[in-house]
């Protein structure tokens, strides 16, 4: 059930209505935009702002109908809306900025405030997807956490991740620092000289391909200080990065960056890290490759 005051429902039963749609943005960081469907600046604080919050008209904003049903299937609505420089970027919108952030939904009557509000939905961004100057954005009900795994299940490669309290690998041992020689494009480039394998016990050689691959690279300078993201791969002279960075690499950028680990209990997994002990998976399991295999015409089973 959702609350509202008697003066807005009785407003809304009417013949005559001033109401406006709010839309309150809150991002991981707590970052707060606002926007409303009407033409003027809406300043309105509701129970969970620490303060009002300024709603600017969002001009050429389009949202789709809410498809909600009794089954608990996850309640869906998109909204589209012009990228506009001064509040969403495109670079923001890359630089994952606005991954998982809330939202919330909410109609006032514009002429009479003290009216209160009635939430009318409260969501999380889900997909976002730009084409020419707009954004659409897909928004989650609440329903898509209950449909998140809470546990775990059983494969051949390793469950816990690098670095964390399972694994028990000391991450700070292994990172080092570099700098960016020439660029490629916004995902490849060639660092300087000097990538060494860093780590308890190992010879500062040369780092062999495939050291870094599904490592960690943060920047510390540059466009995209402060950004992070995953290696793809190392050939030994070139990093290329899973996805396009937000802004521009140039040469002379820093950055720190780790190794990786393919979560296997071979040379680019455990091994490398003598870790064999914390190995959270289970690759002697037969997969459902093995279990569906038949003889064939011969009378042999396939390997």
């Amino acid at each position: 059930m959702k609350a509202i005051s008697n003066a807005l429902l009785n407003h809304l039963a009417g013949e005559e209505i001033t109401v406006a749609m709010l839309w309150k943005v809150t991002r991981q960081d707590g970052f707060t935009l606002g926007f409303t469907d009407h033409d003027l600046p809406i300043v309105f604080s509701d129970s969970t702002s620490l303060g009002p919050v300024t709603y600017q008209p969002s001009f050429g904003a389009e949202d789709s109908a809410t498809s909600t049903s009794s089954d608990m299937n996850i309640s869906n609505q998109e909204l589209t809306a012009f990228i506009e420089s001064e509040s969403i970027t495109e670079s923001d919108i890359f630089a994952g900025k606005y991954d998982y952030a809330t939202i919330e939904i909410r109609l006032v009557n514009w002429n009479n405030l003290g009216m209160g509000a009635l939430l009318w939905k409260k969501a999380t961004l889900g997909e976002v997807k730009t084409q020419n100057g707009k954004f659409t954005v897909e928004l989650r009900g609440l329903e898509f956490f209950l449909s998140t795994n809470m546990g775990e299940t059983y494969g051949p490669t390793c469950r816990a991740d690098l670095g964390d309290s399972r694994c028990t690998i000391n991450m700070a041992l292994y990172i080092q620092n570099g700098s960016v020689d020439t660029v490629t494009d916004l995902r490849t480039f060639v660092p300087n000289s000097g990538l060494v394998t860093v780590g308890p016990g190992l010879p500062a050689n040369p780092a062999p391909p495939n050291w870094f691959n599904g490592g960690v690279l943060t920047w510390l300078t540059g466009a995209n200080a402060g950004d992070a993201m995953e290696v793809s791969s190392w050939d030994g002279t070139t990093i290329v990065l899973f996805e396009n960075m937000p802004y521009a690499v140039a040469p002379g950028d820093t950055f720190t960056i780790e190794p990786g680990c393919d979560k296997s209990t071979g040379t680019n997994g455990c091994q490398r890290f003598n870790n064999i002990d914390n190995f959270r998976g289970e690759p002697n399991i037969p997969g459902m490759d093995q279990i569906l295999i038949y003889p064939n015409a011969s009378g042999t089973i396939p390997s």
